[in-house]
């Protein structure tokens, strides 16, 4: 195994790790709004679960 090829798999393991933690983030929004939809952290929320959707539906 050649150094890009271990650097390859680092990068696309931590790539893999961030996708995951943005879907989990927008899971953790989608939770918060259902608790309280109000007030100003109603645009930040709805912006994590939207981007946590997508994330999780086309790995972008």
């Amino acid at each position: 195994m050649t150094v890009t090829d271990t650097l390859n798999r680092q990068l696309n393991t931590r790539v893999k790790e961030l996708q995951d933690e943005i879907e989990a983030w927008g899971r953790k929004a989608e939770w918060a709004l259902q608790q309280d939809d109000t007030g100003w952290w109603y645009d930040v929320l709805q912006g994590l679960v939207k981007r946590g959707k997508r994330m999780n539906e086309t790995g972008l």
